[in-house]
């Protein structure tokens, strides 16, 4: 592979005293899948798709941009999904039944015990005057059901006769992990003579190039069959040859859009070489994988992490 292109804009004003973004471009590897050799061994533990790019060298990246760092800087986001959780009664029941006899190594007889148990609560309850219009309550409700087609009416009709419904033991449980929003980044773009207008054009075709899918092969067998995917970006806040000190760092991401306004100003205007005279790119990225808290280092002496 040759030597990845470095786009630097503007020319002279990023160096070793300056904050910048950079960007750098590679060619996507797919995570994998990581299949267990045998079921005792079984994990849904995940390759971190950051960890497939840490150990590539710069000979890898197919490009590198160096921008000024944008006067709009994204806010850093994270979440988690969380949402509300019931249970009622009869889930409740089924589900002890279920778990008391699945841990017993005495199957049937600990199936018998828990049916028992089972049967006696629900013998207790039948028999105070409250229960009895549960009861009464759940098999009208069960009729009209039938009848007329219609959802949850036990608690409708419990609440009705009886002024209590039964209790779904409500409770807000974690659903999972959420991928954080995208992001934009925004640069305006002033070329100030000939060089930086064929940066900023090269640097355009670059960045549309690299976030296109690649066709497959065009002969044989599977000619036209596949795509491969795009190439995908280090996003970095940088601050002379370093890490930003205090900024948030990216996970490795995926250009989802690009944006090339030719009249930033709201006016049409070129040089005599027909190069627009003021322009604003702008670029959506998303990153491929989740924030775990082993993201973050137990002690954490620079920046706000990810």
């Amino acid at each position: 592979m040759s030597k990845p292109t470095v786009f630097r804009y503007p020319l002279g004003l990023i160096d070793q005293n300056t904050d910048y973004v950079k960007i750098d471009a590679y060619e996507y590897r797919p995570p994998g899948i990581n299949t267990p050799s045998d079921l005792q061994n079984f994990s849904f533990a995940q390759r971190s798709s950051d960890g497939l790019y840490d150990s590539l060298g710069t000979k890898e990246i197919r490009g590198t941009l160096l921008l000024p760092m944008p006067q709009n800087v994204p806010i850093n986001t994270q979440s988690a999904s969380w949402s509300e959780g019931r249970m009622g009664p009869g889930a409740t029941l089924t589900l002890g039944v279920a778990q008391k006899t699945l841990e017993s190594k005495e199957f049937f007889q600990s199936l018998g015990s828990s049916l028992v148990a089972a049967a006696t609560g629900i013998n207790k309850a039948a028999q105070t005057a409250l229960g009895q219009k549960a009861f009464q309550s759940y098999f009208a409700a069960a009729a009209a059901q039938q009848l007329l087609g219609q959802d949850n009416l036990f608690n409708d009709v419990l609440g009705r006769s009886t002024g209590a419904v039964f209790n779904e033991n409500i409770e807000l449980l974690f659903r999972g992990l959420n991928l954080r929003a995208p992001f934009q980044l925004a640069f305006d773009l002033a070329p100030r003579d000939d060089k930086e207008a064929l940066i900023i054009r090269n640097m355009a075709v670059f960045l549309k190039k690299e976030m296109s899918a690649r066709k497959g092969t065009q002969t044989g067998g599977a000619a036209g069959l596949f795509l491969t995917a795009p190439s995908v970006f280090k996003v970095q806040y940088m601050s002379g040859g370093k890490p930003h000190p205090y900024l948030n760092k990216f996970k490795i991401c995926a250009l989802t859009d690009l944006g090339l306004n030719f009249t930033a100003s709201n006016t049409y205007t070129t040089y005599s070489d027909g190069t627009p005279v003021h322009m604003n790119l702008g670029m959506t990225f998303q990153e491929l994988t989740p924030i775990y808290n082993q993201d973050y280092p137990e002690r954490n002496e620079t920046g706000v992490g990810y």
